[in-house]
């Protein structure tokens, strides 16, 4: 009896000990892969890009594992990529858009990428030059580009036709959009209430460089926006809607509800809801913006890859945001057509191209500018949507808000240089 409990007791111990062997082995080998901690932004039908190319990576890179962290809204994202870093628990890799972008690099968030190109002899020269501009700061660059878009002119081609008014051509100027808006702002019962707009105003970056003026210097040292070519642009602006009405009064209509209800005729769109344009139900078409006094312009925006400073795995971060710019990476988000690839080779393939709509998209580059973004950059938002929200409801005019934006703007620009 005895005997049959000590062999029992044996082998209960040795395959006790077999077992944690197989699991100290096991733990062993999984505690060697360095675990990246990814943070980005998206819808949450974007979500499945994310996770495929993460999956391709981690096939290809087996002693990587990445940690996902999904946060929907860009603005949400970035703070929460703060805190984590103000706590002790940085994000390795993340996903930055323009605007913050400077803010953030500024406070030394970011890992020099110079280093690693160097190292590699890695090639920039298929990235669109404006998406490597937009990611260095002070002579570095801290972010490879991820895509963007910028913006053209969305016409509804079923009130076009049901008023008998021609399609607008690439080569219009203002005076014909504002010639065009204003046919097409109609009030159908003659009730006193628009049924139909004629145009939404949208960025307003483009009318103030159409006419030659700036909100900032190139050195982004004073606001420059007092200039009788800033004026002008935003006056043209401001009476699209305030003037002429061919534009709704602020608060009066959303863009967004005009366009899903096929209630205006001319809107400015980008490639980031292109997967919601391919749901309406009246025809459309894209046209580039009208050219102003001093040119055609567009505004270009979008977004990068960046490696936090406080990452403690450089090297397998680098290899990361490696594949999340190679074209293997960018295909992925190319399909979706919500931005311009930030590759040449892959922007201009069949992969984003499937029609005249991406084609129109990818010829805006060409006319498209980068918004000068300083280190104030949200502040200095705040002060100029604050100040021409006060011209649209009519308590002051664009002059002096124009002023009031110089004024305040200049403060902040010598209280915090860039």
């Amino acid at each position: 009896m005895l005997r049959r409990i000590n062999i029992y007791l044996i082998t209960v111990l040795l395959l006790t000990g077999f077992i944690f062997l197989l699991y100290g082995c096991k733990t062993k080998g999984e505690s060697k892969k360095a675990r990246l901690n990814f943070i980005f932004y998206g819808g949450t039908d974007e979500l499945p890009d994310f996770q495929k190319v993460v999956k391709l990576f981690e096939e290809k890179n087996s002693d990587i594992k990445v940690k996902i962290i999904h946060v929907p809204d860009n603005r949400a994202c970035h703070q929460k990529a703060q805190t984590m870093i103000a706590g002790g628990t940085s994000p390795d890799v993340m996903l930055v858009d323009d605007e913050p972008f400077v803010g953030m690099a500024d406070k030394g968030i970011f890992l020099d990428l110079g280093e690693f190109i160097n190292r590699n002899k890695y090639n920039l020269d298929d990235f669109y030059p404006k998406q490597i501009k937009q990611f260095t700061y002070k002579e570095k660059l801290y972010g490879l580009p991820k895509g963007g878009g910028c913006y053209v002119y969305l016409y509804n081609k079923d009130i076009f036709d049901k008023y008998n008014m021609p399609y607008p051509e690439d080569n219009w100027t203002w005076q014909e959009f504002l010639e065009t808006a204003k046919k097409l702002t109609i009030d159908i019962n003659n009730d006193g209430r628009i049924d139909t707009f004629g145009c939404y105003g949208g960025d307003i970056y483009p009318w103030i460089w159409g006419a030659g003026g700036d909100l900032i210097n190139e050195e982004m040292t004073e606001c420059i926006i007092t200039s009788p070519e800033a004026i002008r642009g935003i006056q043209f602006y401001i009476d699209l809607s305030n003037k002429y009405h061919a534009a709704p009064h602020y608060g009066e209509e959303s863009g967004e509800d005009l366009v899903l209800t096929g209630k205006i005729s001319l809107v400015p769109i980008a490639p980031f809801v292109m997967p919601y344009l391919r749901i309406l139900k009246y025809r459309w078409g894209l046209v580039l913006n009208p050219t102003g006094p001093a040119g055609k312009f567009s505004r270009y925006t979008g977004d990068c890859w960046c490696i936090s400073r406080y990452t403690k795995h450089p090297e397998e971060a680098w290899e990361f945001v490696k594949f999340l710019a190679s074209p293997e990476g960018e295909k992925v988000f190319a399909k979706s057509g919500r931005a311009i690839p930030a590759r040449k080779s892959i922007a201009q393939s069949n992969l984003y191209v499937r029609s005249d709509i991406e084609k129109k998209f990818i010829e805006a580059i060409e006319y498209s500018r980068l918004e000068r973004i300083p280190v104030i950059h949200a502040q200095m938002e705040d002060i100029r949507g604050g100040n021409l929200e006060l011209v649209h409801v009519g308590k002051i005019t664009v002059k002096e808000a124009c002023e009031r934006i110089k004024r305040e703007v200049d403060v902040l620009l010598k209280e915090n240089g860039r």
